[in-house]
């Protein structure tokens, strides 16, 4: 308990127990110090005074707590990654990469990727230890993405079968990132869906080009 008296962050975590799970409680208050120092490093780099607008700050953490303290929502807590970050990533060309690259996909949907795989695998990193979800589920969750790619691909060939390789990828993966599932009966965030499929054309589970497998390695690592 002296521990407790001694934290100054136990005052807010009293002001939270009445509304979220106590399971959640450091990890907004941990993500509400971080918009706090966003806010904060912006007003920096705009030349204007670190002082925070109160009101604006307390309506939009409570906005956060709303969204993220729901029973039925696996919370991300993961942050954007720093731009320099995914495009150094980008032009490293990662699997991922190439594959988009394999369908003439834009820079702003590879950078999109990059940024949303990275999120994605910091998710699962942090619900498993958290124990939010079982790791063993993930094992299922790529298997329903695969048949979800897999069917949408069907439909791409019926619907557009004269459009040229790269037009049928770009559909095909423009649907798949667009899909909706839940993980463990759980809604997750888009980001989480599309950094997944990702993640699995970077494993070469699945691709985009109807070639890929070939053309990857006719490209080399």
């Amino acid at each position: 308990m002296e521990a407790d008296a001694n934290d100054p962050l136990e005052t807010i975590r009293d002001r939270l127990r009445p509304s979220v799970a106590e399971a959640n409680i450091d990890i907004i208050v941990r993500s509400g110090i971080g918009q706090a120092k966003q806010a904060m490093d912006r007003l920096i780099q705009q030349g204007e005074k670190p002082i925070l607008d109160a009101d604006a700050f307390r309506r939009d953490f409570h906005a956060f707590i709303r969204q993220n303290n729901l029973p039925g929502l696996l919370a991300s807590f993961s942050e954007s990654p720093d731009d320099s970050l995914v495009a150094g990533i980008a032009a490293a060309r990662p699997v991922f990469v190439r594959q988009l690259e394999l369908i003439e996909a834009t820079e702003e949907d590879r950078l999109r990727a990059v940024s949303d795989y990275l999120r994605a695998s910091a998710d699962k990193a942090d619900w498993a230890e958290r124990g939010e979800i079982f790791s063993g589920s993930l094992d299922g969750w790529d298997e329903d993405l695969v048949k979800k790619h897999g069917m949408t691909k069907g439909d791409v060939a019926d619907l557009h079968g004269e459009k040229s390789a790269a037009v049928q990828g770009r559909l095909l993966y423009r649907q798949c990132a667009q899909h909706i599932a839940p993980l463990e009966g759980r809604a997750v965030p888009s980001h989480f869906v599309h950094g997944s499929f990702n993640d699995l054309a970077d494993r070469r589970v699945l691709g985009w080009h109807g070639d890929y497998v070939t053309l990857l390695e006719d490209g080399g690592e």
